[in-house]
Formats: structure tokens, sequence, C-alpha cells
């Protein structure tokens, strides 16, 4: 940040006498820094009027074909381990193989090699990384760059976020010298050999306020983050005059937008922790009442909003761009090849979005979803998630573009505990159940084996890694089902209730997939028989048959045509069938 440093006079006195040449000098700088100070004069930054700070040359769009790749597996171990589990799954990703976490993954010779080649013999494709924006103190090069990379609250102070690790904080992403850190850090696991980076966390987690703000948002309030947000109003506003500030946001004459000055001299131009400490919203910056809050945004945790125009969004958006490019540049120019870039979330600029499933995750409506539901610690598998899956399917492609959500259980968090309390038997009835669901509505389910939690159980420790071998092969034999269809917003009637259906279609319009997912559930599933289905496809249909990883694959289905309105009768639904209807 620009600050000035007006002359000691105490020093100037004991200095002995100057000739001529020096007092001039010395009144000349006098005189700058007198009119700087007294009529708040700085030469205005010319960059001001580009779409934001952070522009970098080059292209943060993916390239890497995934349309072959339709298992996904997440397993993650400490970064100079190996999950043998990867190895029999044999996903065609590994989404999260190992991450850089404080000092442990920043060097080179932290990471197991071999574990790489191992996976990339089995056509794995390895995907590491690291977390965006947790710092320690302990991997910043000394404290006073430690203190300049975290973020602070609105009274300017650290925010500490106990609740993930001691001595755990939040890295301001406005910060270039960050940012900088972070690419870098990243680059050493490209020059390893990974395939990929899943940035965790990479809108810092929303910027939530810890423990010590009751999760109320309030951070993210750092310098380097004000003064961008001088500018974004600056670009946003570019017309308004000094009454304009005044009658919309209550600035105030000595803290004000000035474009005189340096959008980033937080002493002479406007300086948002002191507005809101002067408007009284320092405990709660987010207050309705605040004529500020808007513009400057409320940021989901791991969602990023493309019509959220607001300070936090926009600018995140930014920054990430600035981040991609970079290693986008860095794989493409020293190695000629195509990382994978990720994150835990929906991110534009991505080759496939990884979204976390968690409680306080406000998927539903604005409404936390219950992505693992349970009823008195038991499976709850006559829920549906289809509207919930449909709408993050829609929200990623507008973000994101035609690529890839993967759904994963994120943890630590109530849910994935759900989810271990389960027995054997309903863990595999969770897969069957949801993770058909997710891939009927054309998402992912990244298949779990481990975390690196403490006493969190693997799928060995839990009885059900060959049963989520088999049960994912299905989806790899069947990759062309999902892997290039879209969703239709096909209406179809059933004759049964407690049964979910989704119709998408192959990219050639050749084909529609009537997907048919089992919530006939209670502790156990009840197969349903006779299941009548009628829709309305835009072709004849010459063929109809089923797919299914419970079974009998390739039934043909008789079917009547009638008007258009084709009708035909599945004869049994154990928990996932998928019909085809070939033109």
């Amino acid at each position: 940040m620009r600050r000035i440093i007006l002359p000691d006079n105490n020093n100037l006195t004991k200095e002995k006498p100057m000739n001529k040449s020096k007092i001039v000098i010395i009144a000349s700088i006098f005189l700058v820094c007198y009119c700087s100070a007294s009529a708040d004069k700085r030469e205005p930054d010319t960059d001001i009027s580009r779409n934001g700070p952070y522009e970098v040359s080059g292209d943060p769009l993916p390239k890497y074909d995934l349309s072959a790749e339709s298992v996904y597996g997440f397993s993650q171990t400490a970064n100079g381990s190996e999950d043998s589990q990867v190895y029999a799954l044999s996903p065609d990703i590994n989404m999260r193989a190992w991450q850089k976490w404080e000092t442990a993954g920043i060097k080179e010779s932290h990471f197991n090699k071999s574990y790489i080649a191992k996976c990339r013999s089995q056509k794995i494709l390895f995907v590491a990384g690291g977390t965006a924006s947790v710092v320690f103190e302990t991997e910043a090069p000394d404290r006073e760059t430690f203190l300049e990379w975290i973020t602070r609250d609105s009274f300017g102070k650290p925010v500490l976020h106990s609740e993930i690790v001691p001595n755990a904080y939040r890295a301001s992403m406005a910060n270039p010298s960050y940012r900088k850190y972070l690419i870098q850090i990243m680059k050493v696991q490209i020059d390893a050999g990974v395939d990929g980076l899943f940035l965790d966390e990479a809108n810092s987690g929303g910027y939530n306020g810890g423990p010590s703000h009751n999760y109320n948002g309030n951070e993210g309030y750092d310098d380097y983050s004000i003064a961008d947000f001088n500018r974004y109003l600056m670009n946003k506003y570019p017309s308004y005059t000094a009454s304009d500030w005044k009658s919309k946001f209550g600035m105030t004459d000595e803290n004000i937008i000035r474009r005189d000055i340096a959008y980033d001299d937080l002493e002479y131009n406007f300086n948002y922790r002191k507005y809101l400490k002067e408007k009284g919203f320092s405990d709660y910056p987010r207050d309705a009442a605040n004529p500020l809050a808007k513009e400057w945004g409320f940021p989901t945790a791991n969602r990023i909003d493309s019509d959220d125009d607001s300070f936090s969004s926009s600018y995140m958006i930014l920054y990430w761009k600035e981040i991609v490019i970079a290693l986008r540049n860095y794989a493409r120019n020293k190695y000629s090849k195509e990382i994978l870039i990720t994150s835990n979330g929906i991110f534009p600029f991505t080759d496939f979005n990884s979204l976390g499933l968690y409680n306080y995750n406000t998927d539903d409506k604005g409404k936390e979803a219950d992505y693992v539901p349970v009823v008195s610690g038991k499976l709850n598998g006559a829920k549906s998630l289809k509207n919930v899956y449909l709408s993050l399917y829609e929200r990623s492609r507008k973000t994101s573009g035609n690529v890839p959500l993967v759904l994963f259980i994120d943890w630590p968090c109530e849910m994935m505990s759900n989810y271990y309390k389960l027995s054997a038997a309903q863990k595999k009835d969770f897969w069957r159940i949801y993770a058909a669901e997710a891939y009927s509505c054309g998402l992912y389910f990244a298949f779990h084996l481990r975390t690196v939690m403490p006493g969190d159980p693997t799928s060995t420790d839990s009885g059900i890694l060959d049963f989520l071998k088999d049960y994912s092969s299905f989806y790899k034999t069947n990759g062309e089902v999902y892997e290039k269809s879209t969703n239709t917003g096909l209406s179809a009637s059933l004759d049964k209730n407690g049964v979910m259906y989704n119709v998408t279609a192959s990219s050639d319009k050749e084909k529609y997939y009537v997907h048919l997912v089992n919530h006939n559930y209670s502790s156990v599933i009840s197969e349903q028989k006779n299941v009548s289905v009628n829709f309305r496809p835009d072709f004849a249909p010459s063929k109809i048959s089923s797919l299914s990883p419970d079974g009998n694959a390739d039934v043909l289905i008789p079917f009547t045509n009638s008007g258009g309105s084709v009708s035909f009768t599945v004869p049994e639904l154990l928990y996932y069938k998928v019909v085809v209807v070939e033109k």
C-alpha cells in the first residue's frame, strides 16, 4: 500500500549546513509532501479504467478433453504416501490424491512420485493440489509477510480459524504477494508430474469471520481488499461526483472516493473500515442497513455466482483467473501439457467442478440440502435429491460452461459423520441410490475411499471396497450414457410413486435415456414391479432397451408409439435402471 512519509524535522536540524542545490531539492520534496497532506492531491492511477487490476495474458479456459472419463475417485493421502485402494477402484480420475497443507507439500521432495507413476500405468489421472486460502505463519518467510498475507476483520484485526485447526488463518486473495506464493507452490506439484490441481476453498471459504465473530462474515477487510473495493466502486460508477457518493452511500468529505488520489492510498482516499466504524457497522458489516453492504457482497463458500456483480464475487473471479492463467501457462510453456484445474465448489475456468457436500451449503433454493439423508441414524433412501442436483447442473453450466460437475462428501462435517455411521449395507444403498440419481441428472459422484482425518474409516475398513469397485464399473462400461449426454427437460408420466425419473439425450440426439431411480425405501429397498412410462420423444423409436448396475443389462423392452407418444413398461426396478430409446 502506498504511504506518504513526511520528513523528520528533528533530523533535518541536526544536519550540517547544506549548499543551495540541496536546499532546493529538500524544499521540493517538502512541497510535494505538504501538498499531498494538506490538499489531499495525488496523481490518479491510470489503470482504474480497466475492468479489473488483475488482467494477465493467457487463456484460462480448459483444453483437456474429459469426455471419456466417467468414474471419479476420492482418496486423499499424506503427500509422501499412497492408497492401494485407488488401484483396486481404478477410477478415471483420482481427484484429490494429496493436498499441500502448512509446510507439508511445498517442495518436490515432499511428494511420492511413484504414486503418480503407478496411477498413470493404470490410466488414472492424478489430481493433487492444496488449500488455496488456509495459511499458517510457519509457511511464510517471516512474520511481517505472514501479517501481510492474512485477512482482517472490520477492526483491522487478524481472524483466527481455530475451528479448522489450531493456528490457522485465511489468506487475503487480494494480496498479490500471497497469490504469487500460491502459484509457486502449485508449480512445484506440476514439476512433480501431477495431471491436475485441486485448489480447495479458492474463494477463501467465503470469509466467514470464524468463531470470534460467530461466523457472521466479518472478514476480508484487509488493506488489499478494501483498496480493490475502491477500484471496484470507481469502475462501477465512473460518473459519480462527490455529491453522488454522499447521497447514495452516505460518504463524508473526510472519507470519500477521490479520483485524484491513488485508489490504494487508504489514508487519503476512501477507507471502508473507517466508514464501517463511523456508521456503527463494524460488528456486523453485512447489516442490511449498511448502504455499502450489497456493493461489497455476501460471498458463499465454494460457490461462485456468475450473476453476482458485487465486489466480493467479481473480484474473487479476477484473482482466481490470474491464478488459473499462471498455472496453465506454466504447464503449457514448460511441459507442453494441459494441467487439469478444479476447486472445491463451482468456479469458472475449471476443467471440472468438484462440489463438496456438507451441511451449511445453501444449495436447496437458499436452504441447506440434505445430501446424506438419515433418520435415527439410518439411511432415508425415500428422499430424492433430483431438484437440487438439476439446480446444481444448471448453475455449473452457467458459471463454468460444459464441464463435468463432480460431487464428493466433504469433511470434516456432519454429513460425512452420518455416512460413516451407516452400516455397510446402507453405505452400499447410499451409492446405489444417490450416486445413481446424480449420474441420472448429468452429474458425477466421486466414490469415497478415504480422508486424511485420524480415525476416519477407509472403504476397506467399512467393508465396501469390492462393492465400489464392481458398482463403479457399470458407469465406466456405459460411459457414453453420461459423458456426452445433456438434460432435456422432457417430462414423462409414471404410474408408480416413489420413482424418480429424468430424461437425457445423447450429443447426436440419436438416443434418449430415461433414468429411473427407486426411492421405495424404508431401511431396505423394496423392488417396484411393472413401472409404466409414457413420454414424447422428437423421433419415432426403433428400439428400446434397458441397462442397470443391478443386472439384466441390455434387455429389450416392448413399446408402443401412438401419435408420437411412446409408452413402455419396465418389468422390475430394484435401485436404478436406464431405458435407452433409439432413433
